[in-house]
């Protein structure tokens, strides 16, 4: 009898990119754009609103305006209250989603092509005539004042803020998108009309569409349902991170916990925008260093020590330059052993230990292997247009991602890793019992501690 012949893996093709749809452009004279990728298969398509307004463009006392703006947008409008607005919703199979980041706010929904007017003029109607009642502005600001309360006892939330503001101090940057008690406390109903109707409403929006439509359709629902802007749109512009007077690094904050039997810690700095020429360089410097289950921080501080069930480091790109942080909890009594190492893989990536061919080729597998199915559906591609039109990105963006990831070398890493993650210039927080924290030896000058009630 023939032995049956052995089984082979099939062998591993290249990565392979995609090619974006083309986005069809179209700006009105008031300056409204309206973009539109046709999107074909299901007959569905995801309509969106962007402005290009975000946290950052809260007033300084009054940092959670915008975020509170946006959350009530969806309350009801002046022809339907939320009841009926979520009613109409429902007929057509869809909700309303809605986002709010540093940089810009969002709100959006996904229905069937043929209710493509009626969801167009009812994402106008929320977004240009919200009902603004104040008892549901009274609940909606509480109920987030007490969000903001109970997480004064989640140490990894507190990590965040004390991070925010170590990075930032008074940059629009340095707070949540939620804001802070203090000030949302102060915030009346009359400044979210007033941010509405004098920021939001002034401010260009982009309507993206992605699905099985035309371009024509897409337009024709805009400007029947949209108001035009009288005097037009004015463009948004992003405070400037360099020149803020941003806190100097190297710096050790801590926020006492006694007897914690874990500490929660961030360690990073400011570093690149969305827009930066490097992302390539530093998507694979990242993956290697702190982006995955195999990189050199989770190996050493999980696998090889066993002080924490894992860790990470991740940038949050921005317009303006966003901060880098590596995000971590540790076993207490390896408080300040688990920072030395942090800092020990952060500066040796840069030069010391760089990296291996093995480790580059890896991390541009990783980041490259499953690339194409971060486009299928259609929010997917309306989220990669969303990003186009805030940052600024080349239509032909995405299609080279693959390409300039397979193309990063070694130096290249290593110099990233120098100019945006420079060791000697990085904060630390620690939220945690200081009996296991030691400033000795670890270059980040005298502790300094924080209180959680700071905003």
């Amino acid at each position: 009898m023939t032995a049956p012949a052995p089984r082979t893996l099939p062998a591993v093709g290249d990565s392979r990119g995609i090619h974006f749809p083309p986005i069809h452009k179209h700006t009105r004279g008031d300056g409204l754009r309206v973009w539109t990728v046709e999107h074909r298969g299901l007959p569905v398509v995801c309509l969106s609103v962007l402005w290009p307004i975000g946290s950052a463009a809260d007033p300084v006392d009054r940092f959670g305006l915008t975020s509170l703006t946006a959350d009530l947008l969806d309350e009801g409008t002046r022809t339907l209250d939320a009841v009926a607005l979520h009613d109409a919703l429902a007929r057509i199979g869809s909700h309303l989603e809605g986002e709010v980041g540093p940089d810009a706010a969002a709100l959006g929904l996904v229905t069937l092509v043929r209710h493509g007017a009626r969801a167009t003029e009812l994402l106008a109607d929320v977004a240009s005539h919200p009902r603004f009642d104040e008892s549901d502005f009274v609940r909606v600001r509480d109920n987030r004042i007490s969000r903001l309360v109970q997480m004064r006892d989640v140490p990894a939330a507190v990590a965040e803020r004390i991070f925010g503001t170590q990075l930032y101090g008074a940059h629009p940057y340095g707070h949540s998108s939620v804001g802070v008690e203090r000030t949302l406390r102060a915030t009346t109903l009359d400044d979210v009309r007033r941010f509405h109707a004098e920021v939001l409403l002034r401010t260009t929006p982009t309507i993206i569409a992605v699905g099985d439509v035309t371009p024509a359709d897409v337009i024709r629902w805009v400007d029947a349902a949209w108001p035009v802007q009288a005097g037009g749109f004015v463009a948004a512009t992003a405070p400037s991170v360099s020149t803020a007077a941003l806190p100097k690094g190297p710096s050790l904050s801590l926020v006492q916990r006694a007897n914690a039997a874990q500490s929660e810690l961030r360690v990073g700095r400011v570093s690149a925008a969305r827009s930066t020429p490097d992302y390539a360089a530093l998507a694979v410097m990242n993956t290697i260093l702190g982006g995955t289950f195999v990189s050199r921080v989770n190996l050493k501080l999980r696998e090889q020590k066993g002080f924490t069930y894992g860790v990470r480091s991740t940038f949050d790109y921005r317009r303006e330059p966003g901060p880098f942080s590596v995000q971590t909890s540790v076993q207490a009594s390896a408080t300040t052993e688990a920072i030395a190492d942090i800092l020990t893989e952060i500066r040796d990536i840069s030069g010391a230990r760089p990296a291996t061919e093995v480790e580059i080729a890896k991390a541009q597998a990783a980041l490259t292997r499953s690339y194409p199915r971060s486009f299928e559906t259609v929010e997917q591609v309306a989220r990669a247009v969303a990003q186009m039109a805030l940052h600024g990105l080349s239509d032909d963006y995405f299609d080279n991602f693959v390409r300039d990831v397979s193309r990063v070398t070694a130096a290249q890493v290593s110099d990233v890793a120098q100019r945006y993650v420079p060791a000697e210039d990085l904060h630390v927080v620690v939220v945690g019992d200081r009996s296991h924290l030691s400033a000795d030896g670890l270059g980040r000058g005298p502790i300094v501690e924080r209180s959680v009630g700071e905003d």
